[in-house]
């Protein structure tokens, strides 16, 4: 387990916003798929049906995980928010289920928001490691 106060500290907070993040999103999207189904052009909500409780269930492990702060699920969790970057690129330029606009920005704005968590996670573990090199 990689320990060191300022950098523990700074990656447990972000990682928490994260899981904040993903679980008000799945909550809402869980709660309100018929809603989000129309505002994003879907003609069914039945993609949300499962997008809303994966985001809980990633919501949780991340949650778990921002207190251990295990390099492997730090990783694990920064190419699971760049996985969702990528896929959420490849549907704005693809756009295979005639989003709505307002969805294409809604997706956007997420992406965004999650490639700001990647990077920021990113930048805490690479404090970590060079607080835990400055130590030894």
């Amino acid at each position: 387990m990689i320990q060191s106060n300022n950098s523990n500290s700074f990656l447990k907070y972000v990682l928490r916003l994260n899981a904040t993040f993903s679980l008000t999103s799945g909550i809402l999207i869980s709660l309100f798929s018929h809603k989000v189904s129309d505002i994003m052009g879907f003609n069914s909500p039945v993609i949300l049906n499962y997008m809303g409780p994966i985001l809980c269930g990633f919501a949780i492990y991340v949650w778990m995980y921002a207190s251990r702060q295990t390099r492997s699920h730090i990783k694990m969790i920064i190419f699971q928010d760049l996985l969702w970057v990528l896929g959420s690129i490849i549907l704005l330029f693809t756009d295979p289920f005639g989003i709505s606009v307002i969805g294409l920005w809604l997706i956007a704005i997420v992406a965004l928001i999650v490639l700001d968590f990647a990077l920021l996670q990113t930048w805490g573990l690479w404090r970590m490691d060079r607080s835990a090199d400055c130590k030894q």
